[in-house]
């Protein structure tokens, strides 16, 4: 994934990164892994994700931002029938 990134940039001068894949946080280890790959490497990039609200906590979310994330979509979910039907 640190390729790729490198490649947009050195390519299409690529600042800014989208990460749609819904279980993008589930891996803590991945997630902690590709941002200190970041750090390290001070590619100067920032991106966005998406995430489920309580999967994260708060040293992650330093983490992510240290290594240029600037936005997160958190999905809303229910088990209610009724909010359900709502939505």
């Amino acid at each position: 994934m640190i390729d790729q990134i490198l490649r947009l940039q050195d390519h299409y001068a690529v600042n800014y990164v989208s990460f749609l894949q819904d279980n993008f946080t589930c891996s803590k280890c991945r997630l902690n892994l590709i941002c200190r790959m970041v750090i390290s490497q001070e590619i100067d990039i920032s991106w966005e994700c998406e995430s489920r609200l309580g999967f994260l906590n708060g040293q992650e979310y330093k983490l992510m931002k240290e290594a240029g994330c600037v936005a997160i979509g958190f999905a809303v979910e229910s088990q209610s029938p009724r909010i359900l039907r709502l939505l």
